[in-house]
């Protein structure tokens, strides 16, 4: 069995695979999946670490601790599920265990993302530029309120709506 989950296999009773994320993140895989509750598109990310991989049942097997990683992961989701309402923040409307492993179901925003633009070299105007910046700096300022902050903006998970 591969590392990813098959197209159309249904996790938690719900959501449907319906392909891999062309954009990916160590420590996990994100697939684009139907919910079949509400037949909308949601972000499904699973939590799969570099030194796990998946049994012929479909259940994840680690090769060292899991539990640390693994707590980093669902606090990070629970973090956004509670700050989702942020504008920069994308929603968590699901966390749940299943195969051995830790999923967090997301909104599916609809973007470019800055790196590819990047790649391909379409031209940013300053303007664009600060807005994105400016929206980035008012959510940091928010979740500073709580004594949090959000280090990980980059051009790879940053999209332009």
């Amino acid at each position: 069995m591969g590392a990813s989950l098959e197209r159309n296999t249904i996790i938690n009773g719900r959501y449907v695979v319906d392909m891999l994320s062309p954009t990916q993140h160590d420590g996990y895989i994100t697939y684009y999946c139907t919910d079949k509750q509400t037949d909308s598109r949601v972000m499904l990310k699973e939590f799969f670490p570099e030194y796990a991989t998946r049994d012929s049942s479909g259940n994840l097997q680690y090769s060292q601790n899991q539990e640390k990683d693994m707590n980093d992961f669902n606090e990070s989701h629970q973090l956004a599920r509670k700050f989702g309402t942020l504008p920069t923040v994308v929603a968590v409307y699901d966390i749940f265990t299943k195969n051995n492993t830790l999923y967090a179901v997301c909104e599916f925003v609809q973007g470019r993302v800055v790196s590819k633009l990047w790649a391909k070299g379409s031209g940013f105007t300053f303007g664009s530029v600060q807005r994105v910046i400016e929206n980035l700096l008012r959510t940091n300022e928010a979740l500073g309120r709580f004594g949090m902050y959000q280090a990980d903006f980059g051009p790879e998970n940053v999209i332009i709506t």
